[in-house]
């Protein structure tokens, strides 16, 4: 019975709510609830208008469902936790759990504040679905030039502060990809040569494919990418060792 349920501790009303209810009384709360004069939810930070015993549609089909009224859940915009110049946006699942987050840069708040975002399946952030869906590394460039991209510089999706997004064309957006999983190697630019028993390195520039000699050792021939990728991709490679 809804007549039966308690709010949780952390969930009750406002204290100028509260305060509220207990000047009119219990008796004459519930009638002005009914009445629709007590319009907005008793959940803190809800403005929502009640339906039913002080609770708006979604929390009232949250308990009806059995979800407790503290749970995030896909309908929820994403929590914001600003620490100093840059805040952190959380991501959920469609469980409503936390799965990661991103950051921006705080002045870029109300430029997303008021969608929903989450994690696709190549871990960049989104919102919306099909030709509606908004990517939120492009919201935030904003205008970008035909024949350009835009690259996450360290490579991590998930790190939308304006310093790390630039516009680049494809072959410069490619040269900063990550290196690709199932590989021999535990290095980018580098496999093992199963017939000589030794570890080759290997840059890719122009659409041909370079070879940059064979090493006993795996960590000097990733070194060996690195020195050929600083030649020829500059500040668009990615080395296998900070510099």
């Amino acid at each position: 019975m809804i007549d039966d349920y308690k709010f949780p501790p952390d969930y009750l009303e406002t204290e100028q709510t509260r305060k509220l209810r207990e000047g009119l009384g219990e008796e004459l709360w519930q009638k002005l609830e009914k009445l629709e004069m007590i319009k907005t939810c008793k959940i803190i930070g809800c403005n929502n208008k009640i339906i039913a015993r002080g609770l708006c549609g979604k929390h009232y089909e949250r308990w009806r469902s059995g979800i407790p009224l503290n749970k995030h859940t896909r309908w929820d915009k994403n929590e914001i936790i600003i620490e100093n110049s840059r805040a952190k946006i959380i991501l959920y699942n469609l469980c409503g759990n936390e799965v990661n987050f991103t950051i921006i840069d705080t002045k870029n708040i109300n430029l997303i504040k008021n969608r929903k975002w989450c994690l696709t399946h190549h871990n960049y952030v989104a919102s919306g679905t099909g030709k509606h869906k908004v990517y939120l590394h492009r919201l935030i460039i904003g205008h970008i030039p035909q024949g350009k991209e835009i690259d996450h510089i360290d490579g991590n999706p998930l790190n939308n502060l304006e310093s790390n997004l630039r516009l680049v064309i494809h072959s410069q957006n490619m040269k900063n990809q990550k290196m690709r999983k199932n590989t021999s190697s535990k290095y980018k630019g580098v496999s093992w040569d199963k017939e000589r028993k030794k570890w080759q390195a290997y840059i890719g520039s122009n659409n041909k494919k370079l070879n940059l000699g064979r090493f006993d050792s795996e960590k000097n021939a990733a070194l060996a990418y690195d020195k050929a990728s600083m030649k020829y991709f500059g500040n668009f490679g990615k080395p296998n060792f900070a510099v």
